[in-house]
């Protein structure tokens, strides 16, 4: 089957002044959505960042020599958070799991070491 390249086809004329501010408008918009992302993300970023900092100060003594123990608890709080369609929400309670969490598991630790220094025979 052959096809015929004599086809006639037709293009729909566009006014070189309507292409040109329709192509303005809408690269104005683009840029403006493009903006209020860029602004809604770093506020999400910094709300999390002093989230994070206020629970680091709260639970900085009771981590004390421990710190990487309580920065690890929130680094994997805020990728967790960050799976979720709300990070900014999710994030201070869920660090505040994994932050008792790792709480209860440094005093298993400590607790754990005590015992192993009283049986120790050395």
């Amino acid at each position: 089957m052959k096809l015929n390249s004599n086809r006639n086809e037709t293009k729909p004329a566009t006014n070189a002044g309507n292409s040109s501010t329709s192509a303005m408008t809408r690269t104005a918009t683009e840029n403006g959505f493009t903006t209020y992302c860029v602004n809604y993300c770093r506020k999400l970023f910094t709300e999390i960042q002093e989230a994070r900092v206020r629970l680091l100060r709260q639970f900085q003594l009771a981590f004390a020599g421990q710190e990487k123990l309580l920065r690890l608890a929130l680094n994997e709080a805020e990728a967790l958070a960050f799976l979720t369609d709300y990070p900014h929400l999710v994030f201070p309670t869920l660090a505040m799991e994994k932050v008792q969490y790792a709480t209860t598991w440094k005093n298993r630790q400590q607790q754990i070491a005590g015992n192993q220094a009283r049986l120790s025979p050395f």
